[in-house]
């Protein structure tokens, strides 16, 4: 299983402030502790770019893919989802954070978005992941 995390704020760098993605840290923690053999990474984009971005899921080749997005960040978030299913459509791109929470019906409008995580999703995103690689509908996950 490998899962790469994303802080989607390359593209218009909306906050002018270095801020580290302790939402994906928990989340990374937790899927750590519950799946030991899990390859996990978490790319904090605020200091890269789009070109950077392709290669790490080229060279990572995820599973998985989780963008954690504010509101701010919605925009990015689309067009993190976009170049990765440009990379391949079999990554399947979740996202979670305060912005897929309360706009879930618009996030998941975008055919690049294949599940929404809301609220504190530690939990979810791990049932979420097990039912995935198990080539099961996530139909019973919370």
């Amino acid at each position: 299983m490998k899962v790469l995390l994303i802080k989607p704020r390359f593209i218009k760098r909306a906050l002018n402030a270095a801020t580290p993605p302790i939402g994906l840290a928990y989340l990374a923690s937790y899927l750590r502790d519950k799946e030991r053999s899990a390859k996990i990474k978490i790319l904090d984009m605020l200091f890269c770019d789009e070109t950077y971005l392709v290669e790490e899921i080229k060279n990572f080749s995820p599973d998985v893919v989780g963008i954690s997005a504010l509101t701010i960040e919605a925009e990015n978030m689309h067009r993190v989802a976009l170049l990765t299913k440009r990379i391949s459509r079999k990554i399947f791109v979740l996202a979670g954070g305060p912005h897929p929470t309360l706009f879930s019906n618009d996030v998941l409008s975008d055919g690049n978005i294949d599940y929404v995580v809301k609220g504190e999703g530690e939990r979810t995103f791990h049932e979420l992941l097990l039912s995935l690689y198990a080539g099961k509908e996530p139909i019973d996950v919370k």
